[in-house]
């Protein structure tokens, strides 16, 4: 009993003796004295000027805590603000009786109210780039009476001591980020992050409460302890975040934490519809990978209620980050993301009136997107369902982008009863761009399903084959001078065509139902249309796309011929449309042929006018030379073969055959023309005689 009693005396004195000595020490220590040391280092390590205004002390109570005050590190001289860091307190509060397992521990750490404004210039600079400062550190006294007090005081009993502290809190902070090129501020708000370890073989729990940009940030992490860090050498975690309206589940494993880390993680992702304007998603996926590498498994990817799985490997070890992507789709539903479904079918308009292109910017095209990354990308979509009723199947995309070239070599799909095959090239070396598109065995009504029901206001009831052929390369640092550098050729082709309709309502809704009404054509008489053929061709130069007569729409009922050319910088057009009404009209037939309708201004606001002048000039001018010829856009809206004349040149020229002899109606219509030609002309010879006449009697 009596060496219990003396152990626990013994014990009692040392106590009292460490707490005695640890008084004394703490009311003798004194910090400020080092603040111009401590200064001048981070100056010569930094550049930046440490002010630490507050006062730093060690306060004595049950559990010592040091405390240092209003600290702020300078921002450079091109900085919006003054400091990069501003800290309002700092508090360590120590546990006493791990020193006597020649242990420190910091029961407390809180950091309050610390501010950070991290800044880019408008020439690129970062605040957060260091330079230093070569200078010699100027308080070479107290660099070594801090030096001797670290032996006197502490001595070699604190080698080997661990410092671990149980909990971490930071509240009332920020983190904000400022871009003087485009303006813009990224802020965090701090409510409240806490970490807490309550031992070296207890889990770590850490909680995040905050708001970026005035959205919620929480974040909620399971960490493995410490001693599995440093023995096993692994890291387990279970971590839940809730940010910017989007939830994440991650579970995880990593091993070789200390030295080669590698990683296994399964993850649920969750965003909500219409949450940074994008349709609801749902991820379910597994990453697994190390340092410079990982391999990323979509066991389902739902966007949208639409399905992909694939797998994406990603490399980031050398110059450019590299990625291989595997995506397969069974279903891909565009409609998904478009909140108005009600499609009203238009009929291709010859000259669409509605919402063309407007004015092409200035604005630079960033191509350095294009040399960020390498990749290879493989996607194929059983059925992808577009607008208006329209279905591919079978597609298939196959892109590389090396070296800054973007080379789509491969893109086909079964689409409209027959094939689309394209290829496109993208170089950001040389901004330059190329697209070829053809198709083959396509039908209108294969295209529209639609177009197929037979007690619809509108169908296609034979025929309606169709084919597109596209080629077109530019280059330009600006979206002006793409337009401005494009060329190639854009050809359209439909073939023999019955539609049928209740009325030709359709047509109002474009210029051909403009010319139509300039004539007074009732198309709601009308019930059906014998389309011979439909063509539009059009060559691009320079900035301009002509249709040398290359727009036709050509049938029993109407023939009209449109020829001109579009700005495709400005967007303005200048037109002449040549029609030849038939049957579909119940006035003269050669009133329509005499006539022109002139369309100017822009593709998005067009102006149709009829040129009477333009067409009696024409007439007159070849009946005076010629007597019996029309003048050549006149002559052309007589063409028996329109689409043939719009097509020569091309590949395409003699798809059409040619049409043996003159038919009977534009005989007809020739004949008549002719013979108004001829009275036109008698008729301006007695205007010359009669005004002759009287300038005569006047004189």
């Amino acid at each position: 009993m009596k060496l219990v009693k003396r152990g626990a005396s013994i014990v009692a004195s040392i106590i009292i003796i460490l707490a005695i000595g640890g008084y004394v020490f703490v009311r003798n220590f004194d910090l400020n004295r080092y603040k111009p040391y401590i200064e001048d280092v981070v100056f010569n390590a930094t550049g930046r000027r440490l002010n630490m205004a507050g006062e730093a002390k060690l306060a004595i109570s049950l559990i010592p805590t040091l405390e240092i005050s209003e600290v702020s590190l300078s921002n450079p001289t091109w900085a919006k603000n003054s400091s990069m860091i501003d800290m309002q307190k700092l508090e360590i509060k120590f546990a006493i009786m791990p020193l006597l397992k020649k242990q420190i521990v910091i029961d407390k750490l809180i950091l309050h109210g610390t501010h950070i404004y991290l800044e880019t210039s408008a020439n690129g600079e970062n605040n957060w780039v260091f330079n230093g400062n070569k200078q010699k550190i100027k308080s070479e006294k107290v660099k070594a009476d801090v030096v001797k007090q670290k032996v006197d005081n502490v001595g070699e009993a604190a080698v080997g001591m661990v410092l671990l502290a149980k909990n971490v809190n930071i509240t009332d902070g920020s983190l904000s980020y400022f871009n003087a090129k485009n303006g813009e501020t990224h802020l965090l708000e701090i409510d409240d992050i806490s970490a807490e370890i309550n031992g070296f073989d207890e889990p770590i729990i850490f909680n995040m409460v905050m708001k970026y940009n005035g959205n919620d940030v929480n974040i909620s992490s399971k960490i493995s302890t410490i001693n599995s860090v440093i023995n096993d050498n692994k890291l387990d975690f279970e971590t839940k975040i809730n940010a910017l309206k989007v939830n994440a589940n991650l579970v995880g494993r990593v091993d070789g934490v200390l030295n080669n880390p590698v990683y296994a993680i399964d993850g649920n992702i969750y965003n909500p519809k219409d949450n940074f304007s994008l349709p609801e998603m749902i991820l379910d996926t597994s990453v697994d990978g190390d340092m410079s590498s990982a391999k990323v498994v979509l066991k389902k990817f739902d966007l949208a209620k639409n399905e992909i799985t694939g797998n994406v490997d990603v490399n980031w070890s050398g110059e450019r980050l590299g990625i291989k992507a595997d995506l397969v789709s069974s279903v891909f539903d565009v409609n998904s993301f478009i909140s108005d479904k009600k499609h009203a079918f238009v009929m291709p308009s010859i000259i669409s009136s509605a919402n063309a292109m407007t004015f092409i910017p200035n604005d630079r095209v960033d191509f350095s997107y294009f040399d960020v990354l390498n990749g290879k990308v493989n996607l194929k979509i059983g059925n992808l369902i577009l607008p208006k009723n329209v279905e591919l199947n079978n597609l298939s995309v196959l892109a590389k982008l090396q070296n800054g070239v973007l080379d789509v070599s491969s893109i086909t799909a079964d689409f409209g009863g027959g094939k689309i095959v394209a290829d496109a090239v993208v170089g950001a070396s040389d901004n330059s761009i190329s697209l070829n598109l053809k198709t083959e065995n396509m039908k209108l009504q294969e295209i529209d399903k639609s177009l197929d029901v037979k007690n619809s206001l509108f169908n296609i009831d034979g025929g309606g084959e169709v084919l597109f052929d596209i080629s077109l390369k530019t280059k330009g640092e600006t979206y002006r001078k793409l337009s401005e550098n494009l060329s190639g050729q854009i050809v359209a082709i439909m073939d023999k065509t019955l539609i049928k309709s209740s009325n030709m309502s359709w047509l109002t809704n474009n210029i051909l139902g403009q010319v139509l009404s300039l004539f007074k054509v009732d198309t709601t008489k009308t019930r059906e249309l014998d389309v011979k053929c439909v063509v539009v061709r059009s060559d691009l130069n320079a900035g301009k796309a002509f249709f040398p007569n290359g727009i036709v729409f050509n049938s029993e009922q109407m023939k009209i011929v449109g020829n001109g050319d579009i700005n495709l910088v400005n967007d303005k057009m200048n037109f002449t449309v040549a029609p030849m009404l038939n049957k579909l009209a119940d006035g003269n037939i050669t009133q329509a042929l005499a006539s022109f309708v002139k369309i100017e201004g822009t593709v998005k606001n067009p102006k149709l006018r009829l040129d009477t002048s333009l067409a009696l000039n024409k007439i007159v001018g070849a009946v005076a030379t010629s007597g019996i010829s029309l003048g050549g856009e006149v002559l052309f809206s007589g063409d028996d073969d329109p689409c043939r004349s719009a097509l020569k040149g091309t590949q395409y020229a003699n798809k059409f055959a040619q049409t043996q002899g003159v038919k009977s109606s534009t005989k007809r219509a020739v004949q008549e023309v002719n013979k108004q030609a001829k009275d036109a002309v008698k008729e301006l010879e007695n205007v010359a005689k009669n005004l002759l006449n009287s300038f005569k009697k006047k004189l």
